[in-house]
């Protein structure tokens, strides 16, 4: 998890906590968002809408963030065309607004 997002984290990495994602590394980062969105939209299908935080302070690099946002894109517009996304940046690179409106 992100150091200093919540009080107490930084004593308890390394470690399971109750109701928080643990052993999520860069390394399987996208495949964990991968299997986590797909399911998350079988599980749910009666969201109408999801709202994406897409800051850099999210953890991504500025490498990382357009394909990145292109995987989860692609599984939305694949599983849930209908689904409207409220998609909250600051800076984003324009190969991700671009993946974004093709989406619609």
């Amino acid at each position: 998890m992100q150091g200093g997002g919540i009080p107490g984290a930084s004593e308890k990495a390394g470690s399971r906590t109750p109701q928080l994602v643990s052993g999520v590394t860069t390394e399987n980062l996208v495949a964990y968002n991968k299997v986590a969105i797909t399911k998350f939209l079988q599980e749910f299908p009666e969201i109408n809408a999801i709202q994406f935080r897409m800051h850099w302070e999210s953890g991504l690099t500025r490498e990382e963030t357009p394909q990145f946002w292109h995987d989860m894109l692609a599984i939305i517009k694949k599983s849930r065309p209908d689904i409207q996304l409220d998609l909250r940046a600051k800076g984003p690179p324009d190969e991700v607004i671009k993946d974004a409106l093709i989406r619609n």
